[in-house]
C-alpha cells in the first residue's frame, strides 16, 4: 500500500500497465537523479604520528 507514495514522492512521473495476460500490471517510473558532484577525498591519518 505504501509502495506507491514513495514511488510518488520519488518519481519525476510514472505510470501503471495492464499486462497482456489480463493478470497483475506493470508500474514504471522515471526517477531523475541529481547531478555527480565532486566529492573530496577522505582524510587519512599519517601512521608516522599515531603513537
Amino acid at each position: 500500500m505504501y509502495g506507491l507514495l514513495i514511488v510518488d514522492a520519488l518519481a519525476f512521473c510514472w505510470g501503471v500497465k495492464e499486462r497482456p495476460a489480463g493478470i497483475g500490471k506493470t508500474i514504471w517510473a522515471e526517477i531523475v537523479t541529481p547531478a555527480l558532484v565532486s566529492v573530496p577525498e577522505p582524510m587519512v591519518a599519517d601512521p608516522s604520528v599515531m603513537s
